[in-house]
């Protein structure tokens, strides 16, 4: 199927760690790397966006590609997970957290962009596939990511701290 990426984010790109050499981007040195290997006309960078207009934009899609080497896990991946999409994303801490290969999410090798070809195509191509990935990453969010259920425990560490318990 036709496939269009959306990227969404500051106009520079979103990258945690040293900044881009003077007068440059990150988004402006990824984009030389891959120069005439891709259809520009179908990619598309938002820059920044509000809440509700990412949620439809989620709403919207058929796939969220989740790529990031071991930090903190972001929230983008869960929002996309409580939207019901399908996930692909890379086998990197803390993302096997949360994403069960086959079940929550696909997951991939992080350097492997065969692979991460071969799993976005296998969402976009078999729609049973991508509804139940979805389908499963939303109930995984709400099981464990509602605020049902993680206030609960926030107020308690919150007590703990507030009395001394834990420094």
């Amino acid at each position: 199927p036709d496939a269009i990426i959306v990227i969404v984010g500051n106009k520079s790109g979103v990258s945690y760690g040293r900044q881009p050499p003077e007068g440059t981007s990150w988004k402006d040195i990824f984009l030389d790397e891959i120069k005439g290997q891709y259809d520009k006309s179908r990619v598309c960078f938002t820059g920044h966006m509000r809440y509700t207009e990412y949620i439809q934009l989620l709403q919207l899609s058929a796939c969220h590609v989740y790529l990031t080497y071991p930090f903190v896990l972001s929230w983008s991946l869960l929002e996309s997970m409580s939207s019901s999409l399908p996930i692909v994303a890379s086998a990197t801490s803390p993302v096997k957290e949360v994403i069960q290969h086959g079940k929550t999410g696909l997951l991939i090798d992080f350097f492997s962009s065969d692979e991460l070809v071969g799993a976005v195509s296998n969402i976009l191509n078999d729609r049973k596939l991508a509804e139940r990935l979805g389908s499963e990453a939303r109930a995984h969010i709400l099981k464990n990511f509602s605020l049902e259920q993680c206030l609960p425990s926030h107020l308690s560490l919150i007590k703990l701290v507030a009395s001394g318990v834990l420094p």
